[in-house]
């Protein structure tokens, strides 16, 4: 399995022009690249608005787009939507979150903890703690009532609500480290050699 992982690119600033990246990144599933990660200051400046978009922004997003759309659903999907709903959160959108987090958790089939989590705490973030104890209720009966659900409907039961999974960017990349390695780790990619990572952590620094 290959991976293909951008860091500390500073795309607009110290790291120039998108260009270079882009043709990189569309090549990737010529060489047989099924995952992309992305970690951290892809960008210099990134203001999360339409209205404020850098060119790097506009050139590199298009790429990604496209990338997605010829690779579709894939196992990593979920933990993305999470993250993505976890910055929501953090930058003041709870409720965008919380709607893209239940998208995530079906009534019928376990989801997995942190997903839950999240969920409960962006419920009792945005005023619905009864919303947030009948999630952790079935997600603990379909768990089997013991283990880490269990211990979180405990607490909420108790009053206790359950605390969101990142409290910061800092946590947030720890998080999100953890859970690209669990993902993959559920893949069985355990061939870790110079043919099944693709780095491409530009030298731009």
């Amino acid at each position: 399995m290959s991976v293909a992982i951008v860091a500390d690119a500073h795309l607009g600033g110290p790291g120039g022009a998108a260009g270079p990246l882009v043709k990189q990144l569309l090549e990737l599933p010529e060489r047989g690249c099924r995952h992309l990660v992305l970690l951290g200051d892809i960008f210099q400046v990134w203001m999360g608005s339409p209205h404020w978009e850098t060119p790097e922004v506009r050139e590199v997003v298009p790429a990604l787009r496209r990338l997605r759309a010829d690779r579709g659903e894939e196992a990593l999907a979920p933990l993305r939507r999470y993250h993505e709903a976890l910055v929501l959160s953090l930058s003041g959108r709870a409720a965008e979150g919380r709607d893209l987090l239940r998208r995530e958790v079906k009534p019928q089939a376990p989801a997995p903890v942190r997903i839950v989590q999240a969920l409960a705490a962006l419920e009792v973030e945005t005023g619905n703690p009864s919303a947030a104890l009948d999630l952790l209720r079935n997600q603990a009966r379909l768990a089997g009532d013991e283990g880490a659900m269990a211990e979180i409907l405990a607490a909420q039961e108790r009053g206790e609500p359950p605390p969101p999974p990142v409290r910061d960017a800092t946590s947030g990349m720890a998080d999100a480290l953890l859970g690209v390695a669990e993902a993959l780790g559920q893949q069985r990619a355990d061939r870790w050699d110079g043919d099944d990572l693709g780095t491409f952590c530009q030298p731009f620094i």
